[in-house]
């Protein structure tokens, strides 16, 4: 296979994810009562809103890399203490991926913090670097600013002149 050909078949393996989506599953006490053992959440290709909403999220996410290196265990410590919550919204905004329930994305968050852990947090980055598809984002931005026809000039440029 040629290399324009591998290219290719990512793409649309990649398009076969985005569109069908990756499902988690979260160990819950009410399912095991009546003999399901996990829940399944499905994670499917996210839409603009849900994009920027995540990226609003992962701006706040913010740690010390030097004390990282320095003190590992105790900055983790610091991490999941400051950023639990926040993982889990990020989690719940992913499944749920829809504008008009997004306002149960706080209520869902609470519910994903007592059964989600540091696996999920992992396979859902996974996931959401898959799903949310940013190359062909940061694509279309590149080819609509392109598309202007003239660039203004400034008032240096204009007084020089």
């Amino acid at each position: 296979m040629t290399e324009s050909e591998l290219k290719e078949q990512e793409k649309k393996e990649l398009d076969l994810l985005t569109n069908r989506g990756e499902i988690i599953e979260i160990d819950t006490l009410f399912c095991k009562l009546f003999g399901k053992k996990t829940r399944k959440f499905q994670i499917k290709g996210m839409y603009a809103g849900t994009n920027d909403l995540l990226s609003r999220y992962y701006s706040s996410l913010e740690y010390d890399q030097e004390q990282l290196r320095v003190n590992s265990i105790a900055e983790v410590k610091r991490m999941m203490q400051k950023h639990s919550f926040t993982l889990c919204k990020i989690v719940a905004t992913a499944i749920i991926n829809n504008w008009f329930f997004l306002w149960l994305r706080v209520p869902f968050a609470w519910y994903l913090k007592g059964r989600i852990t540091a696996t999920h947090f992992l396979k859902v980055t996974e996931i959401l670097n898959t799903q949310s598809n940013y190359l062909p984002f940061a694509s279309s931005i590149v080819s609509m600013s392109s598309m202007t026809t003239t660039t203004p000039k400034t008032i240096e440029e204009s007084t020089k002149a």
